[in-house]
């Protein structure tokens, strides 16, 4: 396209970029990453955006420049039996852990011994990935959730909920499974180790200083 008759620049619209244009209806991919792992993109639906005389077209709610996402669906059936299956491994998960965290947090002899309270913090970022899944599964995934148009306007909550439970933690959960494995082979290799020490675990592993 010649860049002298593009009216709307290229832009970065939060999940991918549109290359300059001259006014009308522009077509963009549905980026793979959006539908998530246990979804099926359909690779024949695109993504809208208008280029007016004036630029790029506006959201009037939000005053924003906007892209629809609406026709970016994804394969149904086998997303809802991964979606399903889920659902149904982290409700029984977050039931089994649920008992096992009070355990390790309200019996005294298992509260304070540095090997409980690691067993803790994973068991801790365990249920805390399985809150999440549900809560962003009920409000923002399945059919009819309050919060699915939120998905498509790349809502900042949207963002946000997910990069906690995709990003944070399940890195905290793969960190405290490492640390497990680093404070075994250190209690192998020493009959005595220093609760305090723990610090340095609660540290990386959730990048806070959390008192137990």
């Amino acid at each position: 396209m010649n860049s002298l008759l593009a009216v709307c620049p290229a832009t970065w619209d939060g999940w991918q970029c549109f290359d300059s244009a001259v006014p009308g209806h522009v077509e963009g991919h549905c980026p793979a990453y959006i539908y998530g792992e246990a979804a099926i993109p359909d690779a024949s639906q695109k993504s809208h955006k208008m280029c007016s005389d004036k630029g790029w077209v506006s959201r009037p709610s939000t005053n924003s420049e906007w892209t629809d996402y609406s026709g970016c669906t994804m394969v149904q059936q086998k997303a809802q039996v991964k979606l399903l299956a889920g659902i149904i491994a982290f409700s029984i998960s977050v039931v089994c852990l649920t008992p096992a965290i009070f355990i390790l947090w309200f019996f005294r002899p298992m509260r304070y011994q540095p090997m409980f309270i690691v067993h803790r913090h994973l068991l801790t970022s365990f249920l805390f990935s399985g809150l999440f899944y549900l809560f962003n599964c009920f409000f923002f995934i399945v059919d009819g959730a309050p919060g699915d148009r939120l998905i498509f306007a790349n809502h900042i909550s949207c963002r946000l909920l997910f990069l906690i439970q995709l990003r944070f933690l399940r890195l905290a959960t793969f960190s405290w499974m490492l640390a497990e494995g680093v404070y075994l082979f250190r209690l192998l290799q020493s009959d005595s180790i220093d609760g305090d020490r723990l610090t340095i675990y609660k540290l990386l592993c959730w990048g806070l200083f959390p008192r137990h």
